[in-house]
């Protein structure tokens, strides 16, 4: 009888080290995973721990994920049911815990942003808003912070873009394309948008001109010789 005890017992510890083992390796492989939080309305308040990726699907439509490497007490507005189906990431470095609100719109008509108008921004050059998608953010903390959108047909060739309330303009900044995403690099958070270089029609059919011109320039002394 003391024997099968003996063996129960034996079994039971190791039955609770292999557990433990196992408890232990899928709680550190849901580390630095995404946190998945569906948003029924069009506002959420949450606090985003660190390390961890939280992304907020709105309305099972736009989802706005959140990394940050300290806490983050994040008040989040989206237009879900207008801005529609995009992925909009934020990557966040700051020095301690701090509180940040997010308002993302369609448009923001008093800013000039209506879908499909022209933008004028910084050295006169022209742009065209049609991403759908303007982000104003405010935080409590200065951090630094990388903006990422999902690249599409719309945003193709398109530059990140924050408004200079000082200068009343937008001010396009560097953009690169990682990953299919469109990102940029700032240390300041205001109202963010994608504009897309305005192609200019009249130029194009200019040069276009000009070239043929030059062309048969060449062919005439061509011959000639």
């Amino acid at each position: 009888m003391v024997k099968y005890v003996k063996k129960g017992f034996i079994g039971l510890i190791l039955f609770l080290i292999i557990f433990s083992m196992y408890f232990s390796i899928f709680a550190l492989a849901g580390e630095g995973g995404t946190k998945n939080v569906a948003v029924d309305q069009n506002h959420v308040r949450n606090t985003v721990k660190a390390n961890v990726k939280t992304a907020f699907r709105f309305q099972e439509k736009t989802q706005v994920s959140i990394e940050s490497d300290v806490d983050v007490d994040a008040n989040i507005k989206c237009d879900a049911n207008e801005i529609g189906n995009k992925n909009f990431e934020l990557e966040i470095d700051g020095d301690k815990k701090f509180s940040m609100t997010m308002t993302i719109k369609m448009e923001e008509t008093q800013l000039g942003l209506m879908n499909g108008s022209t933008v004028r921004a910084r050295h006169i050059n022209r742009y065209i808003y049609k991403e759908g998608f303007v982000a104003s953010i405010e935080s409590s903390e200065q951090v630094s912070a990388l903006l990422k959108i999902q690249a599409n047909n719309n945003n193709a060739g398109g530059t990140w873009a924050y408004y200079d309330e000082a200068t009343e303009e937008w001010v396009p900044v560097a953009t690169s394309l990682q990953d299919g995403y469109l990102v940029c690099h700032t240390d300041h958070f205001s109202t963010w948008t994608i504009l897309v270089p305005e192609i200019d029609i009249a130029l194009i059919l200019i040069v276009g001109l000009i070239s043929v011109i030059a062309l048969i320039a060449i062919v005439v002394i061509i011959k000639k010789r």
